[in-house]
């Protein structure tokens, strides 16, 4: 059974893990300036930083929660009320609706905290998924950061 609950520093080495593991896996291609692909995917290789430095990212968010099964994260999302920046989930998980859990859960509280839209900054792998969830592409794909990303939005009723 899949379990969300709220990020804890604890958490932070799994995580870390987790995205630096399926961005690696998965949008590994989505990249305007190949050199923007490996600086993207090492800024939470915990191999590479700090914990205390990652803790730190990841603490600053102010919407972070996790999806947990049989006691291990496959899942995580975080932003800002009004704005996705991440949102992953363990490969042999795709398909399971762990990512529907993690935006449904996202949504709702981005609404109680006031906001009327979600923005999200989709990877090429995404859009399909994102589609599915209700958000639509506001302009072409675009660069940042040298990644190829496509900006979506999703009104929040």
């Amino acid at each position: 059974m899949i379990q969300l609950r709220r990020f804890r520093n604890e958490d932070t080495r799994e995580v870390a893990s987790l995205f630096y593991r399926t961005m690696r896996k998965f949008n590994s291609k989505d990249y305007f300036k190949k050199s923007a692909v490996k600086e993207f995917i090492d800024y939470y290789n915990p191999d590479k930083h700090p914990l205390p430095r990652l803790a730190r990212r990841f603490r600053n968010t102010p919407i972070f929660f996790v999806a947990e099964q049989d006691g291990k994260i496959v899942g995580g999302i975080r932003g800002k009320p009004d704005r996705i920046f991440s949102l992953y989930v363990e490969g042999e998980c795709h398909g399971m609706g762990i990512g529907n859990l993690l935006i449904h859960r996202f949504e709702s509280e981005a609404k109680r905290r006031g906001s009327i839209l979600a923005h999200v900054r989709a990877s090429i792998y995404a859009i399909q998924f994102y589609e599915k969830m209700g958000y639509v592409k506001t302009s072409e794909v675009k660069e940042y950061y040298g990644m190829a990303q496509q900006p979506m939005i999703k009104e929040l009723d």
